[in-house]
């Protein structure tokens, strides 16, 4: 059977990858883009092929037909920004209107669910000892991560073929200019006062093309139904590492970095959850995760941080457009 594939958030920073990937992998095969931006729809159909569908995720009616004889869906539409607010209700609600669209469809073979490493979190005391995995209790810290780990649960219940993924720190060409890597690009190129330090918590992080090419491994494998995976690299990056590489690899300079004194970072890690979040993990490994799991899976990372960044080099960033968060009402 030819498959058919159904991509949500395809004018995002993964979803757009997704389609690129999959166009590389199925050249004749059916791919549907769902969204809201009329321009970047028509520029996946004008560049990939791919067959648009402008529709708002929680009006199922609009996008019901262009699911018969799905074989894969990728869900990775969400509201693209990390934080609280009432917004984040509406990932609960479109996972919720697709799934129900989904469960009439006989030809499904695997759903995969883009969650985040947010629905999982650590408990606010928990000591930094060992690596967030699959089995760790589940302790989202913001409505973001409430609100995906809501989801997951709606996939699991809903007795369709699914495997849930959580990435880490997903960057690449093309991400938004307001997440993550992309912000400490443009805070090392102004030299913004806290870029000027060495500081040793890890985070983990994920070159967009490995994110994706996990995703389609699991989607069109064997194993992983009904699992779900963290997705990162093999070893987080601490902060200061992750500065210096920016500084000699993106912007092409010599770092200059002055390490955090150790008496700091004790201090630090002895207030712990009573810093703000942004300061806590600059001195702790509150974000570290494991990608054991993935890994047993049979999935090989391909790209190192140094290569993920040298592709970043001269890139532009991608601004948030209303297809980043579809269905935000």
């Amino acid at each position: 059977m030819e498959p058919k594939f159904f991509i949500t958030g395809s004018t995002g920073f993964i979803g757009g990858a997704l389609c690129r990937v999959l166009r590389r992998r199925f050249p004749s095969g059916s791919i549907v883009g769902i969204g809201r931006d009329a321009e970047r729809l028509h520029a996946l159909h004008d560049e990939l092929g791919v067959r648009i569908v402008r529709a708002d995720l929680a009006d199922s009616a609009a996008y019901a037909e262009a699911l018969h004889g799905v074989t894969h869906v990728f869900h990775a539409a969400a509201v693209a920004r990390f934080g609280n607010g009432p917004e984040f209700r509406a990932d609960v609600r479109n996972t919720a209107s697709l799934l129900a669209c989904l469960k009439a469809e006989p030809t499904l073979q695997r759903l995969v669910y883009v969650s985040s490493i947010a629905a999982t979190d650590r408990h606010p005391v928990e000591p930094n000892t060992r690596p967030i995995d699959e089995a760790s209790r589940p302790y989202p810290t913001t409505d973001y991560g409430r609100a995906k780990l809501e989801s997951e649960d709606l996939v699991r219940r809903s007795g369709l073929p699914a495997v849930i993924v959580r990435p880490a720190w997903v960057y690449g060409p093309g991400m938004r200019n307001d997440s993550h890597v992309r912000v400490f690009i443009e805070a090392i190129r102004r030299r913004a006062m806290y870029t000027w330090a060495w500081f040793p918590g890890r985070v983990p992080l994920i070159y967009i093309e490995d994110a994706v090419e996990a995703m389609l491994h699991l989607a069109l494998g064997q194993r992983g139904l009904n699992e779900t995976y963290i997705l990162t690299d093999d070893e987080p990056v601490a902060f200061g590492q992750l500065f210096d590489l920016i500084d000699r690899i993106v912007l092409e300079r010599e770092p200059k970095r002055v390490r955090v004194p150790q008496f700091l970072t004790r201090m630090a890690r002895m207030a712990g959850h009573h810093l703000p979040f942004k300061a806590m993990v600059l001195f702790t490994d509150a974000l570290w995760c494991s990608n054991r799991k993935l890994r047993e899976s049979g999935y090989v990372l391909k790209t190192r941080v140094e290569e993920g960044l040298a592709a970043m080099r001269g890139n532009k960033s991608h601004d948030m457009a209303e297809d980043d968060v579809v269905a935000c009402s």
